[in-house]
C-alpha cells in the first residue's frame, strides 16, 4: 500500500520521478496511478516534486487542498529522453544537480517560483561551462547522451515549473 511507502520517519519532502498521465490527475509508475487525488493526503505536511509530464495542473491543486505545504509540478513534457548510464561519467554529478536542485531548494523552504527557476538555470549554466570545456571529448563518446538533451531538459523544466504553495496558516498570539 501506498502509505507503507512513506518511511516512518516523516520525511519533510517527496520527491517522485516518473510518468504523469496526460489530464494532469495522476502520477504513474507503468500505467498504474501512484497517486493521485485519493492518496496526497499521506502527504500532508510535506512538500511534494514530481518531475513527471503534465504534473502541476490539477494535481497540484488537490495536493495542497489535501494538506501537502508545496508541490512543484510541469505544466507539459519533461524532455529527459536518454538512459541514465549513458551520461557520461564526468557529467553525472552535473546532471544530477540539475534534476535536484528544485527539491533541494524546496527542502530549503524555498517557496519562490522564479528562484526555482534561476536555481535551474545556475546548475544548467554549470552544464554549459562542462560542455564548452568537453565539447571535443563529448562528441567523441559513443552514448545515445546528447547535450541536445540537457538543453531539452532545461527547457521543459523551466518553462513548465509550476509551483504551488499552501497558504500561511493564522498565527496563535
Amino acid at each position: 500500500a501506498l502509505p507503507d511507502l512513506i518511511p516512518a520517519h516523516q520525511p519533510p519532502g517527496i520527491v517522485f520521478c516518473g510518468h504523469g498521465r496526460a489530464d494532469g490527475n495522476a502520477l504513474l509508475l507503468g500505467d498504474t496511478a501512484l497517486w493521485d487525488a485519493d492518496n496526497l493526503d499521506v502527504c500532508a505536511g510535506r512538500w511534494f516534486h514530481a518531475i513527471a509530464c503534465y504534473s502541476a495542473p490539477a494535481l497540484g491543486l488537490e495536493a495542497i487542498a489535501r494538506g501537502v505545504t508545496a508541490f512543484v509540478g510541469y505544466n507539459g513534457l519533461v524532455l529527459a529522453d536518454w538512459e541514465t548510464d549513458a551520461i557520461p561519467p564526468q557529467a553525472q554529478p552535473i546532471v544530477a544537480e540539475i534534476l535536484s536542485v528544485v527539491s533541494n531548494r524546496l527542502h530549503q523552504d524555498v517557496r519562490d517560483e522564479q528562484a526555482l527557476r534561476r536555481a535551474i538555470r545556475d546548475a544548467y549554466d554549470v552544464w554549459v561551462r562542462w560542455k564548452s570545456a568537453n565539447h571535443r571529448q563529448l562528441r567523441r563518446m559513443k552514448t545515445t547522451f546528447t547535450s541536445q538533451a540537457i538543453d531539452d531538459l532545461l527547457r521543459s523544466l523551466c518553462v513548465g515549473l509550476r509551483l504551488h504553495v499552501a497558504p500561511p496558516q493564522p498565527s496563535c498570539g
